[in-house]
């Protein structure tokens, strides 16, 4: 899930209080969705960001950014019923449930979403408040102590490992053997084509 919480403080620095645009949101998503193209992404869409124009160009973009655009409440209780019936003609309307911790909403487990009738429970905190805490007890650990206290098994490799270190090498590796090929055969190539060449000279010597 790419929600407009989650953007908002971690790329832009800001309150959800409507600072992102459509182009902060897409570029995200899209950013997100190419780390692991076979898990599903939802992206949220805000209110579309615009008048009825910019919906659709919203939506558009959204579309060719191949992942599921998902629009506010308030923007679904905008469109007029034509629309409406439109888009469920189109897509599968899934209930869901905003989990933001902490809020106005309930804290409920995914059993209870379930109970009620949800299909969908989103935690937008799960990872953003984590990784806020952790960052700054970091940078408070480097301030107190002078050091970073990261664990001694976190090692550059780890971190490499965990972003696609291995899949990137394999990539790399097999280009090269192409290349390498490549290179190879073009030179065997080259003495084939040649020699008929030397053959000749040495006989008008």
């Amino acid at each position: 899930m790419v929600g407009n919480i989650d953007v908002r403080a971690s790329k832009l620095g800001q309150p959800d209080l409507g600072s992102a645009t459509l182009n902060d949101m897409r570029e995200h998503a899209e950013l997100v969705a190419n780390l692991d193209t076979m898990t599903p992404l939802i992206a949220d869409a805000d209110t579309g960001y615009g008048g009825q124009n910019m919906i659709a160009r919203t939506v558009a973009q959204y579309h060719r950014s191949q992942f599921k655009q998902t629009p506010t409440s308030l923007f679904w209780k905008a469109l007029p019923p034509k629309t409406k019936r439109e888009i469920h003609a189109v897509f599968l309307h899934l209930l869901r449930c905003y989990m933001v911790e902490h809020g106005a909403t309930p804290s409920w487990t995914p059993e209870k979403a379930k109970e009620l009738g949800f299909k969908i429970i989103i935690f937008p905190f799960a990872a953003v408040a984590p990784a806020y805490k952790a960052i700054r007890k970091g940078l408070q650990q480097i301030k107190d102590t002078g050091t970073t206290g990261i664990a001694a098994d976190f090692t550059p490799k780890k971190l490499f490992t965990a972003v696609g270190f291995k899949e990137a090498t394999e990539i790399d590796v097999a280009a090269w053997r192409n290349l390498y090929d490549g290179v190879q055969s073009n030179a065997t190539d080259i003495r084939r084509n040649s020699m008929p060449l030397a053959i000749s000279n040495e006989s008008h010597k």
